[in-house]
């Protein structure tokens, strides 16, 4: 006779899963600005007016400060996201790391389904 347990629920697999993923971040959490994050984060003057973030869905070159980056790519959630973590927590390099890790664990959960 084999007792069987019961399977784990959607939402605790989807939970476990974001920790997991999250966890794997965590030490990128205690590092400084790297890399571009000059040029998006902290020379761009978008971030700093809420009534600027508009132009993050049709000017490419408010998400970033550096106008030959701008024709690279092209990033208007990344601009707003920036923006909101500016807002809420200013531009503390922990909580930019923090929301991050936070949305790629979020995208692995979705790629997962």
């Amino acid at each position: 006779m084999t007792s069987r347990r019961p399977a784990l629920s959607p939402f605790l697999q989807y939970a476990l899963l974001w920790a997991a993923a999250f966890a794997g971040c965590t030490l990128a959490l205690s590092g400084d600005f790297a890399l571009d994050d000059a040029t998006y984060i902290l020379r761009n003057p978008a971030l700093a007016s809420p009534r600027e973030w508009p132009r993050f869905f049709y000017d490419p070159f408010s998400v970033v400060a550096n106008p030959t980056m701008a024709l690279h790519a092209y990033r208007p959630f990344t601009g707003l996201i920036y923006g909101l973590t500016t807002l809420v927590f200013g531009y503390s390099p922990f909580w930019f790391h923090v929301v991050s890790a936070a949305l790629h664990a979020t995208n692995v959960c979705l790629v997962w389904t």
